[in-house]
C-alpha cells in the first residue's frame, strides 16, 4: 500500500511553521509551564486560557493544530500565508464550516537528541481525546507519546544501510532511524497512519 500527499502544500506549511516559530521553546513559552503540563495529561483548557485573545500566528498555530480548537478564516489565513486554509485541507488538517475553520489532526513541534546532534519535527497525527471530547476512533494515529518514547529508546543508532518499520503510525521511529540509516521503508495497515507518517516525513 503506498500513499501520495500534496508535497507543495506540505513545504508550504513547514514554511508557515517555521515563520511562526512553532518549536517546543516557543510554545512552553507561549502557554506556560503549568498549561503545558496539562496538555501531557490530556487537558487542553489552561492551555486555551492562555493565549485568549492573542491572534498572532504562533497563538493561532497553537490553538488550532497544537490543541484542536477552532478558530476563524481570517486568522488562519493570516497566520498560514504560504499554505493558507486551501492547503490545510489539502493536507486533510483541517475543515471550514461558515466562517470557521475546524481542526481535524494535530501537528506538535517535537524536540529530539542523539549522538548527532539536535533536531526538531512536526509530528501530525488524529485528534486526542481532549480534543475530540470523547473515544478515539478504531482507526486512530497517535502522536508521540510514552509508548514510542520508550519504543525510540530501545533503537540502536548504529549506522545501517536499510531499516524496516513495520506498524509506523505517524512515522516518528522512522524519522528516528532515518538519521542513522541510509534507507528507510515504513509500512502499516493502516492507509491513513501511512498518509500521517508521509506528511511528517515531508514536513522533516
Amino acid at each position: 500500500m503506498t500513499v501520495s500527499i500534496d508535497t507543495a502544500a506540505a513545504a508550504a506549511l513547514a514554511r508557515d511553521l517555521d515563520a511562526a516559530d512553532y518549536r517546543t521553546d516557543a510554545v512552553r513559552a507561549a502557554w506556560g509551564d503549568l498549561p503545558d503540563r496539562a496538555i501531557g495529561q490530556g487537558l487542553r483548557g489552561p492551555a486555551l486560557a492562555a493565549l485568549e485573545g492573542r491572534t498572532d500566528p504562533l497563538a493561532v498555530v497553537c490553538r488550532l493544530l497544537g490543541v484542536g480548537a477552532a478558530a476563524s478564516v481570517a486568522e488562519v489565513e493570516a497566520a498560514f500565508p504560504a499554505c493558507g486554509v486551501a492547503g490545510l485541507i489539502a493536507l486533510d488538517l483541517v475543515q471550514v464550516a461558515g466562517e470557521v475553520v475546524v481542526a481535524t489532526a494535530l501537528v506538535r513541534p517535537q524536540a529530539f537528541a542523539d549522538g548527532r546532534g539536535e533536531v526538531e519535527w512536526w509530528i501530525a497525527s488524529d485528534l486526542d481525546e481532549a480534543a475530540l471530547g470523547g473515544e478515539l476512533a478504531p482507526d486512530h494515529v497517535l502522536g508521540v507519546g510514552g509508548a514510542s518514547l520508550t519504543l525510540a529508546s530501545l533503537q540502536l543508532p548504529a549506522a545501517a544501510a536499510s531499516v524496516l518499520d513495520i506498524g509506523t503510525g505517524c512515522g516518528i521511529q522512522a524519522l528516528r532511524a532515518r538519521r542513522y540509516a541510509d534507507r528507510v521503508v515504513a509500512t502499516d495497515v493502516s492507509s491513513r497512519a501511512l498518509r500521517f507518517a508521509a506528511l511528517n516525513a515531508a514536513l522533516a
